[in-house]
């Protein structure tokens, strides 16, 4: 099964790349953005649909780190609410991810470099 080629290849894409792709598509007003992973083995070059479910979560998440720069806080926020919201995060991108997998939204480069 092709999902399980891409876990075991090299893991689940990382939050904060999802995070980013999606600041930039809000930045540019765009439906979707790709993301590319490279391995000397491959390349894997992802197409990511806008979640406006992620969206708001990143937004909640953006005004608590404002918050804390503001008080002149140095530590990184620790309460139980930034805890859930945390796990929120991590559940809709791993949403995201087995949404793209499922649809085959990828491709896979083989990569000359280690031959």
């Amino acid at each position: 099964m092709k999902i399980k080629h891409l876990i075991q290849v090299h893991g689940r894409m990382k939050i904060k790349h999802l995070i980013q792709v999606h600041i930039q598509m809000k930045a540019i007003e765009s439906d979707f953005g790709c993301m590319c992973y490279w391995t000397e083995e491959a390349g894997y070059l992802y197409k990511i649909g806008f979640d406006s479910d992620l969206w708001v979560l990143v937004e909640e998440g953006i005004k608590s780190r404002r918050e804390i720069v503001l008080s002149g806080k140095v530590t990184a926020p620790q309460s139980p609410k930034d805890k859930q919201l945390y796990k929120k995060v991590w559940e809709q991108c791993e949403m995201i991810y087995a949404n793209i997998a499922s649809k085959d939204d990828y491709t896979t480069l083989p990569s000359y470099v280690a031959k």
